[in-house]
């Protein structure tokens, strides 16, 4: 059996009795949060485009573009609350960030099919596992195709999309192999969109992707039987041979990827390069008792690998501070705090903002281990009266190791849906949401977080 027959045979055949519960929960957290940050892009000036052009393309009212009135497609509606979700970069991180391109497909063709809640949440189960087996397959030659300008969560993201929508819609396994290969044939995602709005395609073309393609292949239509990982398939043109084929297999339904190595959220809308920056700026502020007009300079010590992703120096746009590990450390620095309102234009060219990033350098370090914890972000602030502060945070808030709260979600989801729902739609939702795992369709979760924009303002 090929390995794209197994996998679909997995997302397919897997019984719901067969996935833990706790597994469930696990996805529920990281959808309620996927669905926060997407209602919070709804209102932004770029989310508010895309709501435009959906509305303008129509098709049959099937799916909701969630945090708005309009039913579109199921194709259109995934593309939009794909882009919304990773609009921002707020939404989850761990294995790239799956559940941007996973939950629009699944959530918009649930929807349309009036699944439950748990059959939702199973194929997000299933969605996350064979993302975290691409992933893995492929993760000693990750950094080659990344430095080449691929983006790990649209090309894997379509994949493990794929599978979740193959199960809601009930393919068969021969059908939903057809659908990997039609579907990796359809989608991309370059890194040269880091820090711009093009980012958050990335995720929506994944999600359509995943849609179109199962559409295809439930009424027939075929392609390539091993247009993953046959001689001139997915990974061969992405990785030659450099990829190892028994990480999509292993232990296939007996280990469940939500749980181990299981996601973080984040608690800053922010790459997930620059953590370490913010919660080491708070930190040195809270411990040192200084303020930003006592600090003559700061160095900010990096390997150089840091700059793949964190892109922009001393950045006049304030999306791509999102990417700017001095424009961080400068934000947390001058506000106390780093949140969407942070990356506003208005924001990013402020007389007091800009002073701070010219008393910023870089320090940079080749010679450190290029592990992930290496690349901690050590910061100094030399003091006008003669201090030297000194910070480096390790684990930041929402990690694996040091997971938000159930509060802290909440209270995320708040902040996040008021600003296309209203403050008081956004607490009636959230108990909705919350508990997805209990409705009897998950279109009622839908209509929870969806409301009329203009009537929100």
């Amino acid at each position: 059996m090929s390995i794209e027959s197994e996998l679909a045979h997995f997302a397919v055949d897997t019984a719901s009795t067969d996935i833990p519960e706790e597994a469930r929960a696990a996805a529920r957290v990281q959808v309620v949060d996927g669905i926060a940050v997407a209602l919070a892009s709804v209102a932004d000036p770029m989310g508010e485009i895309i709501t435009d052009v959906v509305t303008e393309w129509s098709g049959a009212p099937q799916a909701t573009v969630i945090g708005t009135g309009l039913r579109t497609s199921t194709v259109h509606a995934a593309w939009a609350n794909g882009v919304h979700t990773h609009l921002q970069d707020f939404d989850d991180i761990g294995f790239a960030h799956p559940t941007s391109p996973i939950y629009p497909a699944a959530l918009a063709v649930a929807e349309h099919l009036g699944r439950s809640g748990r059959e939702f949440l199973d194929a997000m189960v299933i969605g996350y596992d064979v993302m975290y087996r691409l992933m893995e397959a492929a993760k000693d030659d990750a950094p080659r195709i990344r430095n080449r300008g691929y983006h790990p969560t649209s090309i894997y993201g379509s994949i493990a999309a794929t599978a979740a929508v193959g199960r809601l819609i009930g393919l068969t396994p021969e059908q939903l192999v057809y659908a990997f290969g039609l579907t990796a044939a359809d989608t991309n995602g370059l890194t040269a969109h880091f820090g711009t709005p093009g980012k958050g395609v990335h995720a929506g073309n994944a999600a359509r992707s995943a849609v179109q393609s199962t559409a295809m292949t439930s009424r027939g239509y075929w392609g390539a039987s091993e247009g993953l990982f046959g001689r001139f398939g997915y990974f061969s043109a992405l990785h030659g041979e450099n990829y190892d084929a028994s990480a999509l297999t292993r232990d296939l339904g007996k280990t469940w990827s939500i749980l181990h190595p299981g996601l973080g959220l984040k608690y800053y809308p922010i790459c997930g390069g620059g953590r370490q920056a913010v919660e080491g700026t708070l930190e040195a502020v809270r411990k040192g008792g200084f303020g930003p007009d006592d600090v003559e300079r700061v160095l900010v010590h990096v390997h150089p690998i840091v700059f793949d992703t964190m892109q922009y120096i001393a950045p006049k746009r304030g999306f791509q501070g999102k990417f700017s590990i001095d424009y961080l450390v400068a934000a947390a620095l001058l506000d106390g705090d780093v949140t969407i309102d942070s990356f506003t234009d208005e924001a990013a060219n402020r007389p007091e903002l800009r002073a701070i990033i010219d008393r910023i350098e870089y320090v940079e370090h080749p010679e450190w281990d290029r592990a992930y914890k290496a690349r901690k972000t050590p910061l100094e602030f030399r003091l006008r009266d003669g201090r030297v502060v000194e910070e480096s945070v390790v684990v930041t808030l929402g990690s694996e190791e040091r997971p938000m709260s159930q509060a802290q979600v909440e209270a995320k989801f708040i902040d996040c849906a008021r600003r296309s729902l209203g403050e008081a739609a956004a607490e009636a939702a959230l108990p909705v949401v919350w508990d997805m795992g209990s409705a009897a369709s998950i279109g009622d979760v839908v209509a929870a977080v969806s409301a009329n924009v203009q009537a929100a303002k």
